[in-house]
């Protein structure tokens, strides 16, 4: 049987906010930032550096998306 994920987990929306205001506080501009609430992971557009937990960027735009697990 398969394991149910773990309930109380922190959500990766959580992750994205408090990244947002760690870099928010550090300066970085977060405009170009491009959010994808998905059950694989956060996306950010290849305009923006990748610092969060769990993703990883594009190489274009014309590109799709790359997603990993947190």
């Amino acid at each position: 049987m398969k394991k149910h994920p773990q309930k109380g987990k922190i959500s990766l929306c959580q992750i994205f906010h408090q990244t947002r205001l760690a870099k928010t506080r550090n300066g970085y501009g977060l405009m170009r930032v491009q959010r994808y609430e998905t059950g694989l992971g956060i996306y950010v557009n290849e305009d923006e550096e990748c610092r969060l937990l769990g993703c990883q960027r594009t190489l274009s735009r014309l590109a799709s998306p790359t997603f990993s697990n947190c």
